[in-house]
């Protein structure tokens, strides 16, 4: 992810900040500019569950719960990616960090399945990722699972400007 590490190098978010605007427009203004962009990319997908129903897979149900549980990960991705923007100056380490914590998050759910201890399993699973989208996907929207997506979008982004903050004084 390339928006912060990039103007880090050329302090331009001391620009930003002069000019009045504040961190949490900053963030969320390109947390919101990268979601736009991804969310295109995914509704440019939009044509293949059109095909599948026109040959007569009409159980689009499900293929529309699998858009909304890859629309909050996209949501959280970007987060993540902003987040560790904020961190690394160098765009490569950025986009590599976000790549890495993302997959950690995700390898929570392959560890939780593999436990024998079903208490600690069953903790490691609440914050895993996949068993979240696979719920999702199967059809089963729930208020905990909007509340995981919110909840960790939220952390990344108070993690995002904390880090600001602290590399601003």
């Amino acid at each position: 992810m390339n928006t912060f590490s990039d103007q880090k190098q050329k302090n331009l978010i001391s620009l930003y900040l002069l000019n009045g605007i504040t961190l949490k427009k900053l963030i969320w203004s390109k947390w919101l500019s990268v979601l736009f962009i991804s969310c295109l990319i995914l509704i440019s997908t939009a044509i293949f569950p059109m095909m599948m129903y026109s040959v007569g897979f009409h159980e689009l149900s499900l293929v529309l719960s699998s858009y909304i549980g890859i629309f909050y990960n996209i949501c959280l991705y970007s987060m993540i990616g902003i987040f560790c923007s904020a961190v690394f100056k160098v765009s490569f380490v950025s986009g590599l960090s976000s790549i890495m914590l993302i997959l950690f998050f995700w390898m929570l759910s392959w560890i939780s399945r593999s436990m024998d201890n079903i208490f600690l399993s069953s903790f490691i699973e609440k914050f895993s990722m996949l068993s979240y989208f696979e719920n999702i996907a199967r059809g089963v929207l729930q208020l905990s699972q909007v509340s995981y997506f919110l909840a960790f979008i939220t952390i990344f982004y108070l993690l995002t400007k904390t880090k600001l903050e602290r590399g601003r004084s």
